[in-house]
């Protein structure tokens, strides 16, 4: 299926995906971050790898996220909403 996307205007939007994890379960996320790319994709939005950030809370990941075929970085501190957020909580 071939996907043709007409630009209009440019729009940026901050998305934050969120995510618990019981211990001894497996994170869900990588597979969330691909639907939100697929969803992406089919609605002409490119999400920019390059600005991804992933902050990890606790000591459970040391797998790599991938959006979009690009290693999201991953950061002990992020500001959202004008909070700082570090990975100490």
């Amino acid at each position: 299926m071939q996907i043709v996307c007409k630009r209009l205007f440019t729009k940026g939007v901050d998305t934050t995906l969120s995510e618990t994890i019981a211990q001894g379960s497996t994170s869900e996320m990588q597979r969330t971050v691909g639907e939100l790319v697929k969803w992406s994709q089919l609605n002409c939005l490119n999400i920019n790898s390059n600005k991804t950030k992933e902050m990890v809370l606790g000591s459970l990941s040391k797998e790599s996220l991938l959006c979009s075929s690009a290693v999201v970085e991953r950061v002990p501190v992020y500001k959202i909403l004008g909070v700082m957020v570090n990975d100490l909580i």
